[in-house]
Order: C-alpha cells, then sequence, then structure tokens
C-alpha cells in the first residue's frame, strides 16, 4: 500500500531528506522507516525567538509568566489581570500583547481583542500569531481586503512553499500555516 509514498520531514528552518517507501518490508506487522535527516537551512525571517520577551523588565516578565500559568489553569480572570499588569509595566511587550488578545476573544470582547492583536503586530510585524488572529476578525467580518493583507503578510514569511511540495508533510512548527492558506484562499 505504501509503494509509492515517500516520506519527510518539514520544520521551519530545516530542509529534509526523503525516504522512498518502496522496498520497505513490512509483513512483520510493522515498518521502520529508517532516519530522515534534516539540515539547517539559512536564517529563516520571523521564525527566530524573539528576545523581546527578554527585554522586559523583571516585574512584566513575572507578570506575564503567572498570566500564562492562570490561562493553562482555565482561571482567565487571573491571566487577563497579569497580562495586562504585564503590558502597562512594558507596554513593548510584545507575547503579553498577544496572550492578552486572545483572553479578550475568549470573554468575547472583539474590540478590545482586536486592539491587542494589532498592538502585538505594530510592535512586531515579523510576530506571525496575532496576524492570524486578526485574520479570524477580518473573515468573520466579510472583510476581503484586509483578509487578504493579514494572510498576505503571514504567507510571505512561510519557509515552506507548499506548492512546490508534491505528497505528504509532516510539519513540527508549531505555528499553523494551513489556517493561514484558508484564509487567504476565502479572500482570493
Amino acid at each position: 500500500e505504501l509503494a509509492n509514498c515517500e516520506l519527510r520531514a518539514s520544520a521551519t528552518g530545516f530542509h529534509s531528506d526523503v525516504l522512498t517507501l518502496f522496498a520497505r518490508d513490512s509483513f512483520s506487522g510493522s515498518t521502520n522507516g529508517g532516519d530522515i535527516v534534516v539540515q539547517r537551512l539559512t536564517k529563516v525571517d520571523g521564525m527566530t525567538i524573539s528576545a523581546a520577551t527578554y527585554k522586559a523588565p523583571k516585574d512584566a516578565r513575572k507578570a506575564y509568566e503567572k498570566g500564562l500559568e492562570a490561562s493553562k489553569n482555565r482561571d482567565d480572570a487571573a491571566a487577563r489581570q497579569q497580562f495586562e499588569k504585564a503590558v502597562r509595566i512594558y507596554p513593548k511587550f510584545t507575547h503579553a500583547w498577544f496572550q492578552l488578545g486572545k483572553i479578550l476573544q475568549k470573554q468575547n470582547e472583539k474590540t478590545a481583542a482586536r486592539a491587542a492583536y494589532t498592538q502585538a503586530t505594530n510592535l512586531d510585524a515579523k510576530f506571525l500569531p496575532p496576524y492570524l488572529s486578526l485574520s479570524y476578525f477580518a473573515c468573520d467580518a466579510h472583510d476581503w481586503p484586509e483578509l487578504l493583507s493579514l494572510t498576505d503578510h503571514i504567507l510571505a514569511l512561510d519557509p515552506l512553499n507548499y506548492a512546490r511540495v508534491k505528497g505528504y508533510i509532516l510539519d513540527l512548527d508549531s505555528f499553523d500555516y494551513a489556517e493561514a492558506y484558508f484564509y487567504n484562499a476565502i479572500a482570493n
């Protein structure tokens, strides 16, 4: 069944070897495909760790971490309070603005959530998660030009051009480009 399949990995900033499954023994019930070697490409814009979190003062980072913990524990009120504290202490805290937007969106405060996401994009145009969140709002409002602009920005930074890949892709990147492609298709 797998005779015509290839196996490859996809991770931001890496190029994968391709394993052909043609001559693999599958009679034993399990198949060892072997090792897939990935090689680092050049630096990928927008997909490196942001130093912005580490630039934040200690009190802002502490509030941010408490907000993440509260969010993990589903205590949205405490999370919101901590993220608001983090951005009050350090207004350039991109990740805190994004997390605040997520909490506000969860609490159905769309205008405030959109403002928080927009603030995050104004601070760091290469931090893509708020662009995807804003894409949701643009799609919901049927604002096709805005949706196209937001998703074009995301896809311009996509290190893997899916149009050139044939077959299945195992994408290990935590950011979901598939949703951006979906929104982009709707906008078009």
